[in-house]
């Protein structure tokens, strides 16, 4: 009998300028889902969704933004 479990990822990345202190960059994360045979396992494969999202997307986007 396998039993999985999710875990949900909440939060935002911000990019501020460092010498007016504003933001220049904000996206906000929600629902990012891992699942996995226990919590811990969950959570994790959860981190590991949003890094692989920020390598592939959010980060382009960010250097895109300061390069404007």
């Amino acid at each position: 009998n396998t039993r999985f479990v999710p875990a949900y990822l909440y939060g935002e990345i911000l990019l501020k300028n460092n010498s007016s202190g504003k933001i220049v960059y904000s996206k906000a994360l929600s629902n990012i889902k891992g699942v996995h045979s226990t919590a811990d396992k969950a959570s994790l494969k959860a981190y590991q969704l949003v890094a692989e999202l920020i390598n592939k997307s959010i980060f382009k986007d960010m250097l895109k933004t300061i390069s404007n």
